[in-house]
């Protein structure tokens, strides 16, 4: 039990499906020309006959660096989604696109012949293609979401009635009676666990599916800026037009208080911890997700690729600028490139000052200390040392953007 309490604190609900019984005939290439191979190459993926934990061979009979080979997946519908990646090795095992989302195929016809794919690079998805999740298996996967939370969840009624709750689930589950895509069935499920208003109850971004991650998160959709929530009002910190002394009034129409506001029902926070959730709203830009990045897509998508900002200047000056929209992880590399002193690890989060006046700055952005490269008690304990040894007269102490860990 308390292994599964534990495991509720992080909770995931990977959006899945049932499996017909149809089969499906997938060819697959992968030019490695170019790239030093160490042992066979083959593909491992999420159905069978392919599996993560073996390898099924790929063959490269002319030798031309090409490899080939022909999967006969049974018993899939056509809603399937296959998720693979290309390997090579044999006791040292080699897989592509070590840090990025799985390759991704609709299995929507009997027989298929992939594009011929390049080792690690990524082929997108067009979103458009993939099927919608049918009523019947968002409903099966419903019920397990539901009874997962009434057996375990140690804090369900801590800020809800019991009653509450009931029409919570009883409404979500209205809700998902109707065929959905992966984007809208996610919302769904990341507003129903916000109103169960646990802090620690959410559609874990960090253990999402290599279908979900790719779908959800890593779509060209972001606005190519990050901004600070100031008494409500978007701020940009950092804008790659160069401009950055902005506010931004309204996207896409929409004025952005009201943004903020509807974005808060899908954001994890505690009771009625409203200051939060809208803190939780501020992009900084920093890690694999956050908040802002998510939801906002989701629920204000953008028109034909960009999006229409009303922006207002430090000097009061209103205008309309139209963005690109772009992928988290271009806009994170073209930051770094025009702002190099942006954090990009862990270890930047952390650091120690000595300003002019004598003051210490000390600033601790994470608690989560397994992410760090070096011991953090002894990072703290030089850190007082020399504010002991320098007679500091103040210590400014700087947490923002900490959650916690």
């Amino acid at each position: 039990m308390k292994q599964s309490l534990l495991l509720l604190c992080f909770l995931l609900f990977s959006i899945s499906h049932a499996i017909g019984q149809a089969e499906v005939t997938v060819t697959f290439r992968v030019d490695l020309n170019g790239i030093k191979t160490d042992g066979p190459v083959g593909i491992r993926g999420n159905l069978p006959p392919l599996a993560w934990d073996r390898t099924y061979p790929l063959q490269d009979p002319d030798g031309d660096r090409v490899y080939e080979g022909v999967v006969t997946v049974p018993g899939v519908s056509p809603e399937s989604v296959l998720e693979y990646k290309f390997v090579y090795g044999d006791k040292q095992l080699s897989w592509e696109l070590a840090s990025g989302p799985n390759r991704l195929l609709v299995l929507n016809s009997d027989q298929i012949e992939t594009p011929l794919a390049r080792w690690n690079v990524a082929t997108p998805i067009e979103i458009a293609a993939l099927p919608k999740v049918s009523a019947e298996d968002l409903l099966a996967d419903f019920q397990i979401a539901k009874k997962a939370l009434l057996t375990l969840h140690p804090g369900l009624y801590r800020y809800r009635s019991e009653e509450e709750i009931d029409e919570l689930f009883a409404l979500f589950e209205e809700k998902l009676n109707r065929p959905l895509s992966y984007r809208e069935a996610y919302l769904l499920y990341s507003e129903m666990l916000a109103q169960i208003r646990c802090g620690h109850t959410y559609a874990n971004f960090w253990n999402q599916s290599g279908l979900i991650q790719e779908v959800v998160f890593n779509q060209t959709d972001k606005l190519p800026l990050t901004f600070r929530i100031v008494e409500g009002r978007m701020i940009v910190t950092h804008n790659l037009s160069g401009q950055e002394e902005l506010e931004i009034v309204a996207i896409n129409g929409v004025p952005a208080a009201e943004i903020l506001r509807n974005l808060q029902r899908y954001v994890k926070a505690d009771g009625s911890n409203d200051a939060k959730r809208l803190a939780d709203l501020n992009l900084y830009g920093l890690g694999p997700f956050e908040s802002f990045d998510i939801y906002f897509p989701l629920r204000y998508p953008p028109v034909d690729g960009r999006y229409e900002l009303d922006i207002e200047s430090a000097e009061g000056r209103g205008a309309q600028l139209a963005v690109p929209a772009i992928t988290r992880a271009e806009r994170a590399r073209r930051l770094q490139a025009q702002h190099s002193d942006l954090p990009t690890t862990a270890d930047d989060l952390w650091k120690l000052e000595f300003w002019e006046d004598g003051a210490a700055y000390l600033q601790l952005g994470t608690f989560v200390v397994f992410d760090l490269s070096f011991e953090w008690k002894d990072f703290l304990d030089d850190a007082f040392a020399q504010i002991r040894k320098r007679k500091s007269p103040k210590l400014v102490l700087d947490l923002r953007g900490n959650e916690g860990g």
